[in-house]
């Protein structure tokens, strides 16, 4: 200790090991008051669906790689726990699927500026077939817009009420 307080290496050391003693340490010696903040709530939720990731991609990979598989559930191409929050749309040719997934991917991923491979995939599917899969434009709008908010800010945890 100083006379005026504690000198940088005791609070460097106070700060490491003690948050608490450190905060009353701060208000005693330097007149400082430390802001407590709540302890961080946790809500335990079902597990419903599990990803595994290829844990040699790069970042950028593993992000749209993300992007698509999270584009199949909120898509509904796996079902739905609860109509309420995106539809139950299972039965679907695996081709409607893809290309809805590839097309979030896609559109996701470019406004961030990161490569994937989604353009080779739906330009690749286009010289191979003469139109569009009639994919639910809506559908893909709609999910591509809460990946990205998703991306942005924590979203609230859906309640379970109405099945």
């Amino acid at each position: 200790m100083t006379e005026r307080g504690i000198c940088h290496q005791e609070l460097k050391i106070l700060l490491r090991f003690d948050v608490e003693g450190l905060a009353r340490t701060l208000d005693k010696y330097l007149n400082f008051q430390v802001k407590h903040l709540p302890d961080p709530e946790y809500v335990q939720v079902p597990l419903r669906y599990e990803m595994l990731l290829n844990s040699k991609l790069s970042a950028e990979a593993k992000y749209a790689t993300i992007v698509h598989e999270l584009a199949h559930l909120y898509c509904g191409h796996l079902g739905t726990p609860n109509s309420k929050w995106w539809p139950d749309r299972r039965g679907l040719k695996q081709s409607i699927e893809e290309f809805e997934a590839e097309a979030v991917c896609y559109m996701v991923c470019t406004r961030l500026g990161i490569d994937n491979p989604s353009d080779e995939y739906l330009s690749g599917y286009m010289q191979s077939n003469e139109e569009v899969p009639p994919i639910s434009l809506e559908c893909v709008m709609k999910v591509a817009g809460l990946i990205e908010k998703m991306g942005r800010e924590k979203l609230p945890i859906r309640k379970e009420k109405e099945r």
